[in-house]
């Protein structure tokens, strides 16, 4: 039996959808520090990851957002 599936975004794990990560403190050049900040390795700075699901586990999904 050949089972169906079709492809969706969702929000990325890895980074929780916020696209950067922190990446290290520098300092301006007011001397004043600051956060640098790179773009996740799993979605490259998307937020979003694809993935490939069921049609029933997209059928549940529909139905939680009625």
């Amino acid at each position: 039996m050949e089972i169906n599936k079709v492809r969706i975004l969702s929000k990325c794990q890895a980074c929780d959808g916020k696209a950067y990560l922190p990446f290290k403190e520098d300092v301006d050049y007011k001397g004043q520090k600051y956060m640098r900040y790179k773009p996740c390795p799993i979605c490259n700075g998307s937020g979003v990851t694809a993935k490939w699901i069921t049609l029933a586990e997209f059928k549940h999904l529909l139905e939680q957002v009625d």
